[in-house]
């Protein structure tokens, strides 16, 4: 029994060597990268699009009023509808050489001559003016405020936007608030 057994051992071991090994035949599938591939890269330009047009609808009133974005919106508008907002900074706008005198046709009422500068590095719809007339305390005693309707005259009934860096001269006429009020000033609004 241990003779035979072995010898199935040993004719074991040189089955087992005498085995070759078969080739491996692997089918590998065709893998293309995504990039490469036009309808997925179009769709994903697609969705890069889609995406910043929603960035670009809901921050419309902020992005509207900045260069570069501000051009852009000036050109695509029209096309889909929507009006580019105006840019106004009020605090830019500068009231020089203010002077108030009696009306020369008119009893109890002044004439005020005043220039206006727009500041701004852009054009900006004329502003209200307040006109306000205080006494020695600095307590107000009358005030006024005049629509652009009211003091744009003559060439400058014309003009929608107050140009930038250009001085603007205008005149007002209005009730005289009395002695007492000895103090004056404007303000744009």
């Amino acid at each position: 029994i241990n003779a035979n057994n072995g010898t199935e051992t040993h004719s074991r071991e040189v089955l087992l060597i005498n085995i070759q090994p078969e080739p491996v035949m692997m089918a590998a599938k065709n893998t293309r990268h995504w990039y490469r591939q036009p309808r997925q890269i179009g769709m994903a330009l697609l969705l890069i699009l889609l995406l910043l047009t929603q960035v670009a609808w809901l921050q419309f009133d902020s992005l509207s009023r900045k260069e570069p974005w501000r051009q852009l919106y000036q050109t695509v508008c029209p096309w889909i509808g929507c009006q580019v907002p105006v840019l106004e900074d009020k605090g830019k706008i500068a009231v020089r050489n203010l002077v108030v005198r009696k009306h020369p046709d008119t009893e109890n009422a002044l004439m005020i001559d005043v220039i206006l500068v727009n500041g701004a590095a852009f054009d900006q719809p004329f502003p209200d003016l307040d006109v306000v007339f205080s006494n020695i305390n600095d307590e107000p005693m009358a005030n006024r405020r005049f629509v652009p309707v009211d003091y744009l005259q003559g060439e400058l009934s014309t003009l929608k936007n107050m140009p930038r860096n250009q001085p603007v001269r205008i005149t007002l006429e209005l009730v005289d608030p009395g002695e007492a009020a000895v103090n004056y000033k404007i303000e744009p609004r």
